[in-house]
């Protein structure tokens, strides 16, 4: 079973997979991977980025065996093309080819937190504002695709926490 939890930059999705889910194996954000250990940030060189982090997580799709949680997924590249781009963005086709090709089994987003616990880092440099925009830009992309995800709604973290293990059993 391949798991998506995905969701705005802030939104708590790492704290979130800090728990151990039992009998899945994580694949952690790899968009921070492609920031802090290859030194491509998506505000310096965007399309670069894009393709890296979309060639990263079409690697760990594939070797993925088992029962999966994914930390952001193939249509997540989508996601930042369309916010960064504007909705007359072009994507390469062996992008879309794989997003269309590789599906995942459970989708879930992971909503924003309140403005106040949100906070920007190396990796997340955008104002709470852009996180919304990114948020919104999500529900749809996901939806474009025929995916029907499933909600993770702001509340403590271990309350989050099982709410998504009950969301995945």
């Amino acid at each position: 079973m391949r798991v998506l939890v995905t969701g705005s930059p802030g939104a708590g999705k790492t704290t979130l997979l800090s728990a151990p889910f039992p009998g899945f194996r994580l694949v952690p954000d790899l968009s921070r991977v492609v920031i802090e250990r290859d030194g491509l940030h998506p505000l310096a060189n965007h399309e670069a980025f894009q393709q890296q982090w979309f060639g990263r997580m079409f690697n760990a799709y594939n070797q993925a065996t088992g029962s999966t949680i994914f930390e952001y997924g193939l249509p997540d590249v989508l996601v930042y093309y369309r916010w960064r781009e504007g909705p007359g963005y072009e994507v390469a086709k062996h992008m879309t080819d794989a997003i269309k090709s590789k599906r995942y089994d459970m989708v879930a987003i992971v909503d924003p937190i309140p403005s106040e616990y949100y906070s920007r880092d190396t990796a997340r440099t955008m104002p709470y504002e852009d996180a919304l925009t990114i948020h919104a830009i999500t529900v749809r992309i996901y939806a474009e695709w025929g995916y029907t995800p499933a909600h993770v709604p702001f509340m403590e973290v271990a309350e989050r926490q099982n709410y998504l293990a009950s969301l995945i059993r």
